[in-house]
């Protein structure tokens, strides 16, 4: 997989924001879906996320660019 932080041109925004953590309803939001789809893709490993304790999860922006990159094959 390609190291995407060293694309200038996917990336506009600056490394601390994309590191921010979203939750999934957030991440749900960015994707334009429901949050069982997050859920899925969570489970899936489709999409990277953390848990925090049993039900949490934490997503990194990063992550959604990541997704959205692979999925859209740019």
């Amino acid at each position: 997989m390609k190291n995407l932080t060293n694309d200038t041109t996917f990336y506009t925004e600056s490394l601390e924001d994309n590191m921010t953590l979203l939750n999934v309803e957030e991440a749900a939001s960015l994707l334009m879906v429901g949050k069982n789809r997050i859920y899925e893709l969570l489970n899936q490993g489709k999409l990277k996320g953390m848990r925090i304790g049993k039900s949490t999860w934490r997503i990194p922006k990063l992550s959604i660019y990541q997704f959205i990159r692979e999925q859209s094959s740019l």
